[in-house]
């Protein structure tokens, strides 16, 4: 499932990249890293083209291997918990998301918005509590996809600009078909 999903989005975003060939030019946003001055306070330091490249590079490939990792997760979850289940769990998306914004961007969320995802996790405590479906390895998968998923959400946004959305999802469905096919040759090696 998760496979057909990844060749499907490779396949139709190769489709409209060549499609569009010269209209969806990739943008040309140089992301601008950030480094401690003398007196500790961050500062810009602009980026080469060759260390541009290598950083979307690696970012890419990191967000490949999460996008990989979120379908493996996933479906670990759904056949060891109810998918109503899976899904409550990721009702607390906005709050690892705000958490890993901060981690990874550095950027600053409102009080009033972290006040408002306390009602979330609470309703989140009362349902893993009361579901008759419970599974420790299904509750850990379902909460691991919800993390790696919002991770993988910010390092999108990160380099969004630089690549563009088509061609963003297209390379990422790449990377994460090649780190699916060692998951599923183990699993179709493990069937009779």
């Amino acid at each position: 499932l998760g496979l057909a999903q990844m060749l499907s989005t490779a396949a139709l975003g190769a489709a409209k990249i060549c499609w569009s060939r010269g209209d969806d030019a990739a943008p040309t946003n140089n992301p601008i890293p950030r480094s401690r001055d003398s007196s500790g306070d961050l500062a810009a330091k602009p980026r080469t083209d060759e260390q541009t490249r290598v950083a979307v590079r690696t970012t890419l490939v990191a967000l490949g291997a999460l996008r990989g990792l979120t379908v493996v997760l996933g479906l670990v979850s759904l056949a060891h918990v109810a998918a109503s289940f899976t899904e409550t769990i990721k009702s607390t998306a906005p709050l690892f998301t705000v958490y890993t914004s901060w981690l990874v961007l550095r950027q600053r969320t409102s009080w009033q918005v972290i006040l408002s995802l306390v009602p979330v996790m609470l309703g989140l405590v009362i349902c893993a509590r009361t579901e008759v479906s419970f599974d420790v390895i299904g509750f850990w998968a379902a909460v691991g996809n919800n993390v790696v998923d919002c991770f993988q959400n910010v390092l999108s946004k990160k380099i969004v600009g630089t690549l563009g959305p088509v061609r963003l999802q297209f390379y990422t469905s790449m990377l994460a078909i090649a780190f699916q096919l060692p998951v599923l040759a183990a699993r179709a090696g493990a069937l009779p």
